[in-house]
């Protein structure tokens, strides 16, 4: 039966006419002619696509479950019922199947190498109905320079390398800490900032050391994120977050990643560094932008 099932799905594609007969014979059984008409229409782009493979499964299960019914009922209630009975189960079956198949949950591509933000990510994204993968967990992933010059156009640089890659809808973000005691500073270099060879906690000192002696009332600093939501076929889209601060004296929590620990968060008297991950995500800048990018995701499915 499943070979037949095969056969008859690449004669209806390559010969509609022809399949379409074929369908017509087994009429008198309608759990089959329907299995054959979902798997032609998949194939021709006319039902959402649920792979051939998947299909030919969806078969299989329908025609255990007529014959299973079938036998049991044979004997007992005579062929016209049993027929029947068997037909109204396989069609169930199939109907349940189907529909378990259409709503496979899609993959949601997050565009970050850096696991620490990965995790973060997925935690802002929690709930949607999207499975979140990052694209570190892809073989030869690999993200492009940031040689935007604004934050929107490096998050697009992101996602559209992402989608690239894995054919999946693709977050990326760019993100950055701007010092107004430094210029707005490091601002797009905020990953980059001092260096190479620098690591987070390099960084940080490294900023601490330009913002030795600024007084407090000058020590104002925001948060920045852009997100990019790209899907393979070519949409884009784009959100902000920014999350308002200051520069602490010194590093303080151990939560969280790059600047955290001195960026002082006021109405919370704390820094980033000594929030818990879901009280920052209520506050921060990162949080802000994933809420307006969860609201464009959610209208996905």
């Amino acid at each position: 039966m499943v070979v037949a099932t095969v056969f008859v799905v690449i004669l209806t594609e390559v010969a509609p006419a022809l399949g379409a007969y074929l369908t017509g014979l087994l009429a008198p059984f309608p759990v089959y002619a329907a299995t054959l008409t979902i798997f032609a229409h998949s194939l021709q782009g006319k039902a959402p696509a649920i792979g051939v493979l998947r299909g030919v499964l969806l078969g299989l299960f329908s025609f255990v479950a007529f014959f299973f019914v079938l036998a049991v009922l044979l004997e007992r209630a005579g062929i016209a019922v049993a027929f029947a009975a068997a037909s109204a189960v396989a069609v169930v079956v199939q109907g349940v199947s189907l529909l378990a198949l259409r709503r496979r949950r899609p993959i949601l591509v997050v565009a970050t190498l850096n696991r620490a933000k990965a995790r973060e990510l997925a935690q802002l994204l929690a709930g949607l109905p999207f499975d979140v993968r990052a694209l570190a967990d892809y073989p030869g992933a690999a993200l492009p320079e940031e040689t935007g010059t604004t934050y929107r156009e490096n998050a697009l640089l992101k996602a559209r390398a992402g989608a690239r890659l894995t054919g999946r809808i693709t977050l990326g973000d760019d993100s950055g800490i701007e010092i107004d005691a430094l210029g707005g500073e490091p601002g797009l270099r905020s990953a980059r900032f001092g260096g190479p060879g620098l690591d987070d906690a390099g960084r940080v000192a490294r900023v601490l050391e330009r913002m030795r002696g600024v007084p407090d009332e000058r020590r104002t600093a925001r948060f920045r994120c852009v997100v990019a939501i790209v899907e393979p076929g070519g949409r884009e889209r784009v959100v902000e977050g920014v999350a308002e601060g200051t520069i602490a004296e010194a590093p303080r929590g151990t939560g969280g990643f790059g600047y955290d620990p001195i960026f002082f968060y006021a109405p919370l008297e704390r820094t980033f560094g000594e929030l818990t991950d879901d009280a920052k995500h209520r506050v921060s800048h990162r949080g802000a932008a994933l809420r307006a990018a969860r609201a464009l995701l959610e209208g996905e499915r």
